[in-house]
């Protein structure tokens, strides 16, 4: 499925950054707040990179020369991941439920709605975690994780 490349590109720095930090970490509980959300924003921008679009501004303008930037922007809105993707049109909905269904990255063998629906406030939950005295779910880690992976693997920027 076609993604924008500027959007895709930030999902994956921050799904990679959580993966280098997972890679050099003895136990990611000491900062699983901030990982847990790297790998919700990492969802919610893949998710939004289905429906962007980029056109090119001039930054910067001397006389005839002109240097010019990429500028992405989406009309997805919210950081609910499952309400996010109900936001998709409803043929992208069908394709990536479909190929999700059977991925290896379905660790919890559930739809990919239920999925989203279930870490649904995962990105501002773990922000925001002091607002919650902490008290936020740990186990959803994983799930984060491998849902981020699928997206990376479903979607392609050409």
């Amino acid at each position: 499925m076609k993604a924008n490349r500027e959007v895709y590109r930030t999902a994956l720095g921050y799904l990679k950054l959580a993966e280098l930090a997972e890679e050099m970490a003895v136990e990611v509980n000491s900062f699983r707040f901030a990982y847990n959300s790297n790998l919700a924003f990492s969802i919610e921008l893949f998710i939004k990179s289905i429906m962007s679009l980029s056109e090119d501004r001039i930054v910067f303008e001397i006389g005839s020369a002109q240097i010019t930037k990429k500028f992405a922007s989406s009309s997805l809105r919210g950081h609910g991941l499952g309400s996010l993707f109900k936001q998709l049109p409803k043929d992208r909905q069908y394709e990536l439920s479909t190929l999700f269904f059977n991925h290896q990255c379905n660790v919890a063998c559930e739809s990919l709605e239920l999925i989203l629906s279930g870490i649904e406030s995962s990105f501002v939950d773990n922000r925001y975690v002091y607002e919650k005295g902490g008290m936020v779910s740990a186990n959803e880690s994983d799930l984060l994780l491998w849902t981020a992976r699928f997206f990376r693997e479903v979607l392609s920027v050409d």
